[in-house]
């Protein structure tokens, strides 16, 4: 997944789309939003261990 935004923003910020302060305000949104989505993944997973190994 981070590769291919890599890619992405590179394209963006070489025909001139998107500047330096704009990706770099774009890569720490997606940082932010990627961290959020571990925390939300990391409960689900406890809950899941949860009923599994509860039965």
């Amino acid at each position: 997944m981070g590769g291919n935004l890599n890619q992405i923003a590179l394209v963006f910020n070489q025909t001139g789309r998107v500047d330096n302060d704009n990706l770099e305000d774009a890569h720490l949104e997606l940082q932010e939003h990627f961290r959020e989505m571990m925390l939300l993944l990391g409960k689900i997973e406890k809950r899941l261990k949860d009923k599994i190994f509860r039965e």
